[in-house]
């Protein structure tokens, strides 16, 4: 019988990973860069930045909603959007921790805001804030932006498409002194603000400050800067977070990446113009669902009185839709949206690279003089075969790892690991293993978190075991027990003393077939799904991961966040269909999977 999922070892790993923010002196401007390393080094472990104005700069909010003079450009936004309805905050009130709203038409609010500047902004008139327009929805063919690459695996705004409700994109806009209380966003999503003009000073805590920061009664402080915090009558541990503050000032054009989690107060110092995302993915899922989980258990307690009545738990999860903007049922929708999305994009990726298999090995031909040709169209490619046996593009002129030998087959000149690919009498590329022709210079995309998802390892002593196991560490070492070929690299040892293996009920220890060391080999499997996967996380830090991996590894998250869902007494007591179920989210993973 296959192991179940340890979630614990792999939660431990992320939140070491978060840990890591509480530690954090001031915020790192970043420039462009790969989404590995903003998902590496920001993303995962949940650590805020800033990006630097070059992402923003070809926007056309950046250019037409801007004067010369770095000020909003008050005529183009009255004529192009003047009749929307937009919502508009009273800064000088406060209400429920917040500012009161109320409807204007964008002109009568451009009328005030330019009245307001012309005046000084006085304190005797009311500030006024822009705040939670949903601009796209309302003029989804503008196009005054474009989501940073960073920003787009989102679950939030992938799921609200799908339902005839309003979205988690949004404008900001007001005078110089309008302001944001202290706050934490939305189900506890990221979330990314972009200045189009103007300057914000944004204060943040890291998670868990929170916890100081509420009064005597229990409820969060307003604004953070006030001179209550120092009452310690009244803020009792207050001074236990000061030295936690982290304060950043962001100007035109740059964009702030807003962990989840990480509460947060915010100014304007000028007239400044902003767009802002609430998102959610992977990452952050289990943040979400903790969040929904506590956000249940309060509204239990406020109607704890009404225990006896008929339908009480149907009328926590009513409840607790109105209070939260979600309840389990939707929750689980989402991650029902998302595994379907997913498994239909990975099914894609997987055809497109079958075909390309197929388009580019069926007609090649290896010429007398070297050239790979297309036998079909007689067309020379740009891959050429060098006198050293080398594989050379002959339009970059860039050398790959990959050689032929003697033998006839490839090599990876790198780790010198033979592939099963050799080059028939027809000139086709085959695989000896398996005798199909296979595709070289596509992406299969097969890395360590695939591996996690898809084998299965018996954990009865070579019982029903997969027909290719994986030693767990971070190299390609396989061994197929129908030939009993192996593929060793040169450096095994070192990569065997990468291997950590710690004791739990779900080892096996024997001797490794492919190493051929005494190891203890951990189960990788649950149900022909995801196994132990602590090499899943750690791979984090170590990998280039491609499309593929993000999409596997959004499959992994839902998976596991499913498994805790069952395991949840108040989801037990819920009636849903089928359909709706978190048991049956899983089983079409599992049999996409297997």
């Amino acid at each position: 019988m296959a192991a179940p999922m340890n979630i614990t070892e792999i939660e431990k790993k992320i939140l070491f990973q978060r840990e890591k923010c509480r530690s954090l002196e001031k915020f790192e401007t970043v420039k462009e860069i790969k989404y590995t390393e903003f998902f590496k080094q920001y993303l995962f472990p949940n650590i805020p930045c800033i990006f630097t104005p070059n992402i923003t700069r070809h926007w056309k909010s950046r250019q037409d909603w801007v004067l010369e003079d770095k000020t909003p450009n008050f005529s183009l936004l009255r004529s192009k959007f003047g009749e929307a309805i937009v919502p508009v905050a009273n800064c000088g009130q406060e209400q429920f921790s917040s500012h009161p709203k109320k409807d204007m038409l964008l002109s009568e609010y451009l009328d005030y805001w330019e009245n307001y500047r012309s005046e000084g902004y006085p304190g005797n008139q009311p500030c006024l804030y822009l705040k939670d327009w949903h601009f796209t929805k309302a003029y989804p063919g503008y196009e005054a932006y474009i989501t940073p690459v960073y920003f787009q695996s989102d679950w939030l705004n992938e799921f609200w498409d799908t339902l005839p409700l309003d979205d988690y994109r949004f404008v900001y806009m007001g005078p110089k002194g309008t302001w944001t209380p202290f706050h934490a966003d939305v189900y506890r999503s990221f979330s990314w603000s972009a200045n189009i003009c103007g300057k914000k000073k944004w204060i943040f805590y890291p998670p868990g400050c929170e916890d100081m920061l509420k009064d005597n009664l229990g409820n969060l402080v307003y604004d953070v800067m006030s001179p209550d915090l120092d009452d310690q009558k009244k803020f009792p541990n207050a001074h236990k977070v000061k030295g936690q503050m982290l304060e950043v000032i962001q100007g035109e054009g740059q964009i702030i990446f807003v962990p989840s989690g990480w509460h947060h107060q915010v100014y304007n110092l000028e007239d400044t113009i902003s767009i802002n995302h609430n998102w959610l993915n992977g990452c952050n899922i289990d943040i979400f669902w903790k969040h929904l989980q506590d956000g249940l258990q309060d509204v239990k307690m406020e109607i704890g009185h009404c225990q006896d009545m008929d339908g009480w738990n149907a009328q926590c999860q009513l409840i607790l839709k109105a209070c939260a903007g979600i309840d389990y049922s939707q929750f689980i929708k989402m991650l029902r949206v998302i595994a379907e999305h997913r498994i239909k994009q990975l099914k894609e990726i997987r055809k497109i690279s079958h075909t390309a298999t197929v388009l580019q090995t069926d007609n090649i031909e290896v010429h007398n003089d070297g050239q790979i040709i297309d036998s079909a169209c007689k067309q020379t490619s740009n891959v050429e075969i060098h006198n050293e046996g080398q594989i050379i593009d002959s339009t970059c002129k860039q050398t790959s790892n990959v050689e032929i030998h003697n033998e006839g087959q490839i090599i990876d000149g790198a780790c010198k690991q033979t592939s099963n690919l050799e080059v028939n009498n027809e000139g086709r590329i085959i695989d000896s293993a398996f005798k199909t022709c296979c595709n070289i210079g596509t992406d299969f995309s097969l890395t360590e978190m695939y591996r996690a998802l898809t084998e299965t390892v018996d954990s009865d002593e070579g019982q029903g075991a997969s027909c290719i196991e994986h030693c767990e560490q971070n190299c390609d070492i396989y061994v197929d027990k129908t030939n009993n070929s192996k593929n060793v690299p040169e450096n095994i040892e070192s990569d065997l003393n990468k291997c950590d293996p710690s004791e739990n009920d779900h080892q096996r220890k024997g001797t490794c077939e492919i190493c051929e060391h005494n190891r203890t080999k951990k189960t990788l499997s649950e149900n022909g799904g995801i196994g132990k996967c602590e090499h899943f996380v750690n791979c984090v830090d170590s990998s280039e991961w491609c499309e593929s991996d993000y999409l596997l590894f959004d499959l992994y998250r839902i998976r596991q966040v499913l498994q805790i869902i069952i395991s949840d007494d108040d989801y037990r007591k819920l009636e849903l269909e089928c359909s709706d179920s978190a048991e049956y989210i899983l089983n079409e993973i599992k049999l996409y999977l297997s």
